[in-house]
């Protein structure tokens, strides 16, 4: 790892899950990232049920990234990577909408990274050098993330 975590951004694709994706959002309301703040980014990959009507009213601070419904889950994860990034964000938290967390979920997981710094997550992807930022991708057929293009995972 490069240096201390400084800013934490959760990434959540969705597509027609309004209900689970509400729940999630209330539960992360209030978590506390190293800066005091979790920056969220919800990629809405073209839903209909609603999500984005839902995002602006109820959540209106939060990022939202469209997809037109084709993105799947690898392309919407990797477009909000580059959201993230694109706000400064140097550790990134995937989640799914349908995840179910406690009130110290993320400053217990992100306290855990900074004690074991060469542990690993399959949820946390920490120190992302900048400079890689625009080579960060996956790859749709084979969903997997090219691990050469992250820096400090282990």
């Amino acid at each position: 790892m490069t240096g201390p975590i400084k800013k934490t951004a959760s990434v959540i694709p969705t597509h027609n899950r309004k209900n689970y994706l509400k729940r999630l959002l209330e539960k992360l309301e209030g978590q506390v990232g190293h800066d005091g703040d979790l920056f969220i980014v919800v990629v809405v990959d073209g839903s209909t049920d609603g999500t984005l009507e839902m995002l602006k009213t109820q959540f209106p601070d939060i990022a939202v990234v469209r997809g037109d419904g084709n993105w799947w889950w690898t392309k919407s994860v990797n477009e909000g990577i580059k959201c993230a990034i694109s706000h400064d964000a140097d550790s990134i938290l995937l989640m799914n909408d349908d995840t179910e967390i406690g009130p110290p979920y993320v400053s217990t997981l992100l306290k855990a990274s900074q004690q074991q710094p060469n542990a690993r997550s399959d949820r946390l992807i920490k120190s992302i050098h900048r400079k890689t930022a625009q080579d960060l991708f996956f790859r749709s057929q084979k969903n997997y993330l090219v691990e050469s293009q992250i820096r400090s995972i282990s």
